[in-house]
């Protein structure tokens, strides 16, 4: 359900599909957010499945 619940959570995981969104920065930049509110989605992201993070600290959309 959350993950419906505002527009930007699925935007930003799908954004970490292509190379160059795959950092907060990036992210908030391309969709004109909060940098803040892009890090929060992204730990829901995390914590969910939907997205894994790397060693460099970039986040990838998880294809499994």
């Amino acid at each position: 359900m959350k993950y419906y619940s505002v527009w930007y959570n699925s935007a930003i995981h799908i954004l970490t599909a292509f190379d160059g969104f795959r950092i907060p920065d990036t992210i908030s930049e391309k969709l004109n957010l909060d940098v803040l509110r892009v890090k929060e989605s992204l730990s829901f992201l995390l914590e969910s499945g939907f997205i894994l993070q790397q060693n460099n600290g970039e986040y990838h959309y998880n294809v499994a």
